[in-house]
């Protein structure tokens, strides 16, 4: 059988395409553009605006494509009017078999089809709308094509993209477990594995009159606390349970609803969030389409969970790892191994700044594997305040230093534009160097240094490489089959800068330190995760003061290893603060946020219940930062403390120079050649 497949790129469709081939059909993947990665032939055509050409020698239809994203009017025009016109076209062409993939958000929260399904939001009532048309049309007397209607429910498998935990709950810092809703109520869920199967069954079947509808739910449908508690059990326990009760997410939606209703957007969330709680998918028929396929499903609750939220492990050479490298899976590595007890390390301390009291203190006077012997500042009385604290004696700069330096470790968290001449100097006396962001301020120094760094250890502190957030991000691309990167989205908005710069920078290197001091941090990780990132002059927008400060810089580039989109955008304008990145894989998204820190995982379509979800997690974790409890947590586990104990196993590995690291020169090269490219760029435009 010869059949068209619509979404074919997508979640569900990727997995049918893959199935229905194995089964022997010939199958045709329908995309606007050639090029998608598909094992199926292709044909290039609008799916929502089909012509009858497009239906040449097609036998069967499995219409999976659907909008999740833009304009509300969109989802309607194209996910209810283009699924119509589709199987009108299908019907006029001849085709004998049309299955369309619907979706078990149709319900109400009675369990019968929504009767006012613009409450439900613009996919959701789309969806319900395109349903209500494909069952009109294929009941109709003239008809001829043998159609069947899907209801999934919320399908869990390798490569989804979920933001709570199968609608029932959401991860919080400490280890909490933020619940939603009824414990007894029955959730909708299946295995994409099992989907996919009856799906093919379904195709394959002759049926008896012109329509048949089927809800496609695992037979033995899990309650809603049976989730939490095996999710907490596959994760080793622990987890503090919260159960919000529905009045009390009924309120919060009450009173986020009024706040879109005064900014002029769609009303109805109280609705959305009433339906969330109230439905029960045990109205549902959860049995009907085993026993007419005769298909078994395979895939229990733990299966589900595992697969589709806590990940696998690869077993495919598609990953991350095969195209982009080791640094993400040696950052998830860090931490894991201690160095051997011995003598404790000399420190010297060059720098008494915040920097120093505020990240790296806290972690040399909590370990006995570093002895701090001297602390150097040309302010002599910050240095001589902070070598009271640490021990050790106070001077104003290296030269002074009446003690043995040869095989010291020389901490340099000075400046930035004396980065470089400290280190070499450090170096030539025969200290190994921990060396604080920017390891340098141009490509010409950064190359001398590493050319005097040859037969030394240099570690370069990226230190939000291991912010806890971040760490998750590592392990997910490292630990979950997420495939091959897509997209990286950059964006950095600070209105505080103008007004807090340090007192060592002037004016006319503002925009220069607002990309080597403050958002290398972020391009950092983009770099870490697609490699050297090249930026065309044409694609990158600045707006400069009169002074040379920047005010604000876009920028579209490409990674120079894979070709990876990534988007750039700094802001140091207004009063807000925030940073977000979104790392788009091919099965999986995931959006890395700061101030305050959070991780989440991108559904495949946002919902008011997702959004509420994520502000409820990110008000939770910024409340956290700020409480008592995080004193419970130590500092030996800071970012600062690994990156020290990184540096620490290097200088005792042998040879030490050959042991790599993500902090060594050649581990920071692509973001630091990444930066000079965009202050190259930044000059240009200002000499301009």
């Amino acid at each position: 059988m010869r059949v068209l497949v619509t979404g074919a790129s997508g979640f569900l469709g990727s997995q049918f395409v893959n199935a229905a081939a194995r089964r022997g059909h010939e199958v045709v993947a329908a995309v606007r553009r050639p090029g998608s990665n598909l094992d199926a032939s292709q044909r290039i055509m609008d799916v929502f605006d089909p012509k009858p050409d497009d239906m040449t020698g097609v036998d069967a239809i499995v219409h999976f494509a659907a909008v999740t994203g833009g304009a509300p009017e969109n989802f309607y025009r194209l996910n209810a009017q283009g699924t119509l016109r589709l199987f009108e076209v299908a019907q006029g062409s001849g085709v004998k078999r049309f299955i369309h993939v619907s979706s078990a958000s149709v319900y109400g929260a009675d369990g019968n089809i929504e009767r006012r399904p613009y409450r439900r939001g613009s996919y959701a009532g789309s969806k319900t709308v395109a349903d209500q048309l494909i069952c009109a049309a294929a009941q109709r007397k003239n008809s001829e094509l043998r159609t069947s209607v899907i209801r999934p429910g919320l399908v869990y498998g390798p490569g989804m993209r979920a933001s709570v935990i199968a609608g029932a709950g959401v991860v919080a810092p400490a280890r909490i477990l933020v619940c939603l809703g009824p414990r007894s109520a029955h959730l909708p869920i299946v295995h994409i594995d099992d989907l996919i199967q009856v799906i093919a069954a379904t195709l394959e079947q002759e049926i008896a009159g012109q329509l048949e509808v089927w809800d496609v739910l695992a037979p033995v449908q899990p309650r809603r606390d049976q989730v939490i508690d095996e999710f907490a059990d596959l994760t080793g326990g622990g987890w503090t349970i919260l159960w919000i009760p529905p009045w009390l997410m009924i309120g919060i939606g009450f009173l986020a609803g009024v706040a879109q209703t005064l900014r002029g957007r769609p009303r109805g969330l109280v609705y959305k969030i009433r339906r969330a709680t109230k439905f029960d998918s045990a109205r549902l028929d959860s049995a009907g389409i085993w026993q007419a396929t005769n298909v078994r499903p395979a895939n229990d609750l733990r299966k589900c969970l595992v697969d589709g939220l806590l990940g696998q492990p690869k077993t495919s050479e598609v990953g991350l790892m095969a195209d982009f490298g080791s640094i993400p899976a040696q950052l998830v590595a860090i931490g894991s191994a201690h160095p051997a007890a011995g003598m404790p390390k000399r420190v010297i301390v060059v720098g008494a700044g915040g920097v120093v009291r505020q990240l790296h203190m806290p972690v040399l006077q909590r370990s006995d594997q570093w002895q701090v012997v001297a602390v150097v500042d040309p302010d002599l009385s910050a240095a001589s305040d902070i070598a009271r604290r640490l021990g050790g004696t106070a001077a104003r700069s290296i030269g002074d230093l009446d003690l043995e330096i040869e095989g010291a470790t020389i901490v340099i968290a000075a400046p930035g534009p004396h980065h470089v001449a400290l280190a070499e100097e450090a170096l030539r006396r025969g200290a190994d160097v921990i060396i604080e962001k920017p390891v340098s301020t141009s490509r010409l120094e950064f190359e001398k240094l590493k050319q005097v760094a040859k037969e030394s250890v240099v570690t370069a502190i990226q230190n939000y490489r291991l912010r806890p957030n971040v760490r998750r991000l590592w392990r997910a691309m490292t630990e979950r089959d997420v495939g091959p990167i897509r997209r990286v989205a950059v964006e950095f908005h600070s209105g505080r800068l103008a007004t807090e710069r340090a007192p060592w920078t002037r004016r006319d290197e503002f925009g220069r330190t607002v990309l080597g001091e403050l958002a290398i941090h972020f391009l950092d990780l983009a770099c870490v995760a697609v490699g050297r990132i090249a930026f065309p002059a044409q694609a990158v927008t600045s707006n400069l003061a009169h002074d040379g400060a920047l005010i604000r810089l876009s920028a579209l580039g490409t990674s120079t290893s894979g070709g990876v989109p990534v988007s750039l955008s700094i802001s140091v304008t207004g009063t807000a603060q925030r940073c977000q990145l979104t790392f788009e894989f091919e099965r999986a998204s995931y959006e890395v946020t700061f101030f305050p820190e959070g991780f989440r995982v991108l559904p495949i379509r946002s919902t008011p219940l997702d959004d509420l979800v994520a502000a409820l997690s990110r008000t939770v974790s910024y409340g956290f930062d700020r409480s008592p409890m995080r004193r419970r947590y130590p500092n030996r586990d800071s970012p600062h403390a690994l990156i020290y104990q990184d540096h620490l196993t290097r200088t005792l590995a042998a040879p030490a120079p050959a042991s790599r690291s993500p902090f060594s020169l050649d581990g920071v090269g692509d973001t630091m050649e990444t930066l000079f490219e965009l202050e190259d760029i930044l000059s240009a435009q200002a000499t301009s």
